[in-house]
């Protein structure tokens, strides 16, 4: 039902910096089959529109405690409305950011070569942004 949401979710979940968690839900269609009744009561969070208008239903995923209400509408005890999409991002600097800082600040030690480990682990870093930009043309 929900497959191009799960793709876009997955996606942003890839591109984020940093943590992420995608929960997806799937129904057992062998043993209890719940399938109508997820595909009534599941709902995309409506975010703010490109052009910043407001539907006065948006939902702000920098916002914590609009993120906490969303999550508590539903659970696996109750019948309400069971939201999907991205409930909170928070934009911070990353461990790789932190590292290429560090890396920076010491790149060049008081011989003026840069040290080989260093070299190594900038080499990793920068192998996971080429994953990351593979992954982002790919999915």
């Amino acid at each position: 039902g929900h497959l191009d949401l799960l793709k876009k979710i997955i996606k942003e979940a890839v591109m984020h910096k940093g943590f992420a968690l995608v929960d997806v839900l799937q129904v057992c269609v062998t043993f209890f089959n719940m399938y109508e009744y997820y595909n009534k009561k599941v709902y995309e969070l409506p975010v703010p529109s490109a052009s910043g208008g407001l539907s006065g239903k948006d939902h702000y995923p920098e916002n914590y405690d609009d993120a906490l209400k969303k999550i508590r509408e539903w659970d696996y005890n109750s019948d309400g409305p069971i939201a999907t999409g991205i409930f909170y991002r928070k934009e911070q600097p990353t461990f790789e950011e932190h590292f290429l800082k560090q890396l920076g600040e010491r790149a060049l030690p008081s011989g003026g070569q840069s040290s080989p480990f260093l070299a190594e682990r900038a080499g990793q870093v920068c192998l996971a942004a080429k994953i990351k930009e593979v992954l982002e043309k790919a999915i």
